[in-house]
């Protein structure tokens, strides 16, 4: 009896793996739907493009891009220069001096970056979505850095001291002890 081949494409995205390493593998294949983006320039919009947290300011932007695949809205650029290191790193918990990634969503809510109140951290699925492998869309977002982990709003099941994060440089998730500092994106919508 023959198989039935299913009616539909799949709805998952490529992975972004082009070189074949072994027959039939993710090289070989190349299946799923491309990543597509629209990007959204700052005079789109209205609203701040500095983010302030404990006296430190990272001139953000307010460029944003519309992933076509999801709906959701992102900041096209990472957080850069606050955090306890002066260098965009964040712990996932708020630390003794109130630097934190949900203090820097509460800050960009509050100061509604690029006219929006709704921002958050999104979950790992969602920010899986936005890398491929072998690292970032640097088209799509050009300054973000490409060799720190970055965090997500999942915590790991039976582990709640650590979180999910993606590694940008080759797009595969891993975890991180919550008061680590890394690297965050602000998402919207879903």
């Amino acid at each position: 009896m023959p198989i039935n081949k299913p009616r539909r494409s799949s709805l998952l995205l490529k992975t972004g793996a082009v070189t074949s390493i072994v027959d039939y593998d993710d090289g070989y294949y190349q299946k799923g739907i491309l990543r597509s983006f629209t990007i959204l320039t700052d005079g789109q919009y209205s609203g701040t493009t500095s983010l302030i947290l404990n006296d430190k300011t990272d001139n953000h932007s307010n460029a944003c891009v519309l992933d076509n695949n999801t709906g959701l809205m992102w900041s096209r650029v990472a957080v850069l220069t606050i955090g306890p290191n002066n260098n965009g790193t964040l712990p996932w918990t708020t630390d003794g001096n109130g630097d934190g990634i949900y203090p820097l969503v509460a800050v960009a809510n509050s100061s509604a970056l690029a006219g929006y109140s709704d921002w958050r951290i999104p979950n790992l699925m969602e920010l899986f979505s936005i890398f491929k492998v072998g690292g970032a869309d640097t088209t799509t977002f050009p300054s973000y850095p490409t060799a720190a982990p970055t965090w997500t709003s999942t915590s790991i099941h039976n582990f709640t001291s650590v979180a999910g994060v993606i590694n940008p440089s080759n797009g595969f998730p891993g975890n991180s002890t919550k008061t680590n500092n890394n690297r965050c994106l602000l998402v919207r919508g879903g």
